[in-house]
């Protein structure tokens, strides 16, 4: 197996904007699939993560967001949308000239660019699968399981030390193992993030799922227990139904652990269950 490094800038654009983006290559792949990262993260992450659909004969590709690692520009959820078509393109075009079916997987907040990014480019994918997709910006889903965190963690003898762990808590629950600090988070750094932009997007609830993918076929994957985004039926629910409102084609397979399957046999279940929606029919 090889390991493809590349740098993309469209010739239209002035200045650096490029991208930089990794794929793994097999000698005879039976697929490539499209991993858009996590905020913060990087590509060795998410081709780490799921490093064992090589094994069934998938390449797999990623990319850095703009502001992150040897990406230029700086990061917005603006620019997350962009970056992700313009990625999505390459590959797309890179298995097509290989003649090998072309397939995405997102996690979490990576679900929304991706979905944009395959509506844009007129549904390049044969099969999806979204692993507990946030569905939405708005500040209340957000703010909700926050509040569970502190309500659960809170010590009156200890309040500020009380918040500051469930702060750190809730966003290990949405990032783990990225690093987090006063400078950066994970390989962004906070220079190179466009702070006010990422404040008014959030808070103006800009993420808008009003279309729909009738044509390729969708997996989604939650866990039951997820504090995250599954808590309580009410956002459970409402997430399901925006994910059914945009992939009509869903099946959806519920798994009883938390937000990123900790736990060795959800992880089990999990690849199974991805393995087998993507390599039948």
């Amino acid at each position: 197996m090889d390991l493809l490094v590349g740098k993309d800038a469209p010739a239209d654009r002035a200045g650096d904007c490029s991208l930089q983006w990794v794929q793994t290559r097999l000698s005879k792949p039976q697929g490539l699939v499209f991993l858009p990262p996590l905020i913060g993260g990087s590509p060795a992450q998410q081709l780490n993560s799921f490093r064992w659909l090589i094994k069934n004969g998938l390449d797999l590709f990623s990319f850095n967001y703009s502001g992150h690692g040897d990406s230029a520009g700086k990061f917005s959820l603006g620019s997350s949308v962009e970056d992700t078509r313009r990625m999505l393109a390459i590959a797309a075009s890179r298995a097509g000239k290989s003649g090998i079916p072309f397939f995405g997987i997102a996690a979490c907040y990576a679900t929304i660019p991706m979905l944009y990014g395959a509506l844009k480019s007129g549904e390049p994918f044969r099969k999806i699968v979204l692993i507990n997709p946030l569905t939405t910006l708005y500040t209340g889903a957000l703010i909700k399981p926050f509040y569970h965190f502190c309500k659960t963690g809170f010590d009156l003898k200890r309040p500020v030390s009380s918040v500051k762990q469930s702060i750190n808590r809730y966003l290990e629950s949405l990032f783990p193992d990225i690093p987090r600090s006063l400078a950066g988070f994970g390989i962004l750094s906070r220079k190179r993030t466009r702070i006010l932009t990422v404040l008014a997007e959030w808070l103006s609830s800009g993420v808008n799922l009003n279309f729909s993918l009738p044509r390729t076929p969708a997996l989604c994957v939650y866990g039951r227990q997820d504090p995250i985004l599954n808590l309580g039926d009410d956002l459970k629910r409402a997430g399901l139904n925006r994910i059914k409102a945009v992939c009509s084609n869903v099946t959806f397979h519920a798994i009883n652990s938390d937000h990123f399957f900790s736990d060795p046999e959800s992880r089990a279940t999990t690849r199974r269950a991805i393995r087998s929606f993507l390599l039948m029919g």
